[in-house]
């Protein structure tokens, strides 16, 4: 309308072409400028305006995400499976994937999402994974299959250990249905303790099915008092030294393998002499023989291979 009128105006009023041309011209820059501006403007306000929708909608698919997985009362599945737009009635793989708290400002969750989009390809995951952010630096995902698929963790593995920028990375089992979303998860929350306590280097690449850790998630729930057992059980064996570190080691592995000396030196890649006389000086560093409460000791010392100096005794005290 501002156009059309200025352009009516210069019509009908006595002026030089030039000047003529020099207002046309002046008022077509203005009038370019002003849209301009407003549309800078206008698109600011869509763009904050969807972050929020966004934000809203994230925020209520993971509120319904924390109450499946509450179980606090009955899940409707296919009322659930519409509401956080993820297949519940599939099977699931859950993972715990977070980075180093170091303070940064930079888009932690952006990543985690991505890495997880990018994995459900590579991993033949059915439909797009679903993430939920637990914190500022931490996600959970699952990947959804539809029958059970046996290679999904080892795809995980594989694909994780060849990303140099890959995250901490904790993987439960696969398992199907509600529950199996629920259970999956549960395991790969208790994975992820077992590294946090354990201090394992970063990043760190922990599942459920490793050996021995689902025994050692269960006894990291005080982890001052399973401390104090584990030196009961180990006695001096227990002390937070190099030394005492390989002998409990060769220990663990020589129980493991039937009190085997053999075995245990294939799998240590150890001589059979050597293999023995740490089995002795093990034995010794406890105090007592193993026969009497030898699942004990076992356990003791899965503990210590998983947790480190978090449960061991310092060395010197």
């Amino acid at each position: 309308m501002m156009n059309e009128l200025v352009f009516a105006e210069v019509r009908t009023i006595d002026i030089p072409d030039s000047a003529r041309y020099t207002v046309l011209e002046a008022i077509t820059a203005t009038l370019f400028q002003y849209i301009d501006s407003i549309t800078q403007q206008v698109v600011v306000v869509y763009e904050d305006e969807r972050e929020r929708w966004l934000e809203n909608q994230n925020s209520l698919r993971a509120m319904r995400v924390r109450e499946v997985l509450a179980a606090h009362k009955p899940v409707d599945v296919d009322a659930a499976t519409t509401a956080i737009r993820y297949p519940l009635r599939w099977h699931h793989l859950s993972l715990v994937m977070w980075y180093p708290d170091v303070g940064n400002t930079s888009d932690e969750i952006g990543r985690l999402q991505r890495f997880l989009r990018e994995l459900g390809q590579e991993s033949g995951a059915g439909v797009t994974p679903l993430f939920i952010a637990a914190d500022r630096t931490c996600g959970w995902g699952w990947l959804p299959y539809r029958v059970a698929t046996e290679s999904a963790e080892a795809s995980v593995r594989e694909y994780a250990l060849g990303r140099p920028d890959a995250p901490s990375i904790a993987i439960g089992t696969m398992a199907a249905g509600l529950e199996g979303f629920r259970q999956s998860h549960r395991e790969a929350e208790g994975a992820r303790r077992v590294a946090l306590i354990g201090s394992r280097p970063e990043p760190a690449l922990i599942g459920a099915e490793d050996r021995g850790l689902p025994l050692a998630a269960l006894l990291g729930g005080d982890i001052a008092d399973t401390r104090a057992w584990v030196a009961r059980v180990l006695g001096d064996l227990a002390a937070d030294t190099d030394n005492d570190a390989r002998l409990r080691e060769t220990l663990r592995v020589f129980l493991r393998c039937g009190s085997s000396y053999k075995q245990a030196a294939d799998e240590l890649n150890l001589h059979f002499n050597t293999v023995k006389y740490r089995v002795g000086r093990a034995v010794a560093r406890r105090g007592r023989e193993v026969a009497a409460d030898r699942l004990d000791v076992e356990v003791a010392l899965l503990v210590c291979h998983w947790y480190g100096a978090a449960v061991l005794r310092p060395s010197g005290s």
